[in-house]
């Protein structure tokens, strides 16, 4: 259930209340948890069961500026509810960009669409340096299993998901406004994790006091020049983003544009591409869950790998075993099996220049 406040925002006494209301909640889940791990370690004691051994090895991601390496720890569950935003494109046929000159940016979830409408006109210049070849490879693609799901497909290739550019950097931006201890860590190690499982090139580009708003611009030029805004990752709370209520954690996804008569791989067609992405984290509540869940920060950061995995394009999938599973029942800490498979052809888009 999402609470939201009264205009000017909840009064004083009642943002307290509501925040300890939602620290109890966590903290009798936890507790509940504890008492559901000591109760089956005493079972496999008596019975000489052996509790699956969790634990591997990272790997480098490819990230400008920073460097990191994604750790796994083994650990019990934990719940904690994670939301995706999915950030798409309003592509009716008479609206296209290149057509009509009109078209839109929208942000969908729980099955509405809103957002900003836009024009030609509020649009970046195509690149003048970019690459013609990827920056970053993906891994060798792993062996088939587990489940993943994309949040889009592309209209010239049904069977392929919408990604962002291979052949550019994902430039982000961090608003540590409300951010936890250790954030910039968890956050390196999350975007190595990404990396290096899609072969896709981050980029840091510093700090910004842009909110991490579901309805942002996807070409702010003011703030950012003649280029696609870069994708947010903001550390805020429930007050100032009310979709955080209760046990979300985190939001997430990126913003697509459909195009008529772009080439890729030697054709001209319409594709859509991913241009820009939000993630909002609830830093009061992930500093939580750091400190008191028995997986302690692999926990917290699983929640910005799931966000992660909604900007490159993951949806939500039934499968508890998965990373992108929306409640993490099973307290999966790393990308999983399907996780991965899904990264990996988010990794293997084509390169669109013209956009």
């Amino acid at each position: 259930m999402t609470m939201t406040p009264p205009g000017g925002g909840w009064p004083p006494d009642e943002q307290s209340a509501e925040r300890m209301r939602r620290q109890r909640a966590l903290a009798e889940r936890l507790a509940e948890q504890q008492r559901l791990d000591a109760y089956r370690r005493q079972v496999h004691a008596e019975f000489g069961a052996h509790a699956d051994d969790h634990a591997g090895s990272g790997h480098r991601g490819q990230r400008r500026r920073r460097t990191g390496r994604r750790q796994r720890q083994s650990g019990n569950r934990f719940v904690a509810m994670l939301a995706v935003v999915a950030l798409v494109a309003g592509v009716l046929t008479a609206e296209r960009w290149s057509d009509s000159g009109a078209g839109g940016i929208g942000w969908t979830g729980s099955g509405t669409v809103f957002g900003q409408r836009t024009t030609a006109e509020g649009r970046p210049s195509p690149p003048s340096d970019a690459s013609d070849t990827p920056l970053g490879n993906p891994p060798p693609r792993p062996q088939p299993g587990g489940s993943y799901a994309f949040v889009q497909m592309r209209p010239d290739a049904p069977d392929k998901p919408v990604t962002y550019d291979p052949c550019r950097t994902i430039r982000y931006v961090v608003n540590d406004a409300a951010a936890p201890p250790g954030a910039d860590v968890m956050l390196a190690q999350a975007i190595d994790a990404t990396s290096a499982a899609t072969g896709l090139v981050f980029e840091y580009s510093g700090t910004t006091d842009e909110a991490p708003d579901v309805k942002r611009e996807a070409y702010q030029p003011d703030r950012y020049g003649d280029q696609w805004a870069p994708v947010v990752i903001g550390w805020t709370t429930p007050e100032q983003q009310p979709d955080l209520a209760d046990a979300v954690a985190g939001q997430g996804g990126s913003a697509w544009l459909e195009v008529d008569d772009v080439e890729v791989d030697g054709r001209r067609v319409t594709t859509a591409t991913f241009v820009t992405g939000v993630i909002a984290l609830d830093g009061p509540q992930i500093e939580m869950i750091a400190r008191e869940s028995p997986q302690g920060v692999a926990a917290a950061r699983a929640v910005v790998l799931h966000e992660l995995g909604h900007v490159v394009g993951l949806q939500h999938v039934n499968d508890p075993t998965e990373l992108m599973n929306p409640e993490n029942s099973a307290g999966v800490t790393d990308f999983a099996a399907g996780d991965l498979l899904g990264l990996n052809e988010l990794g293997r888009g084509p390169c669109t220049p013209e956009i």
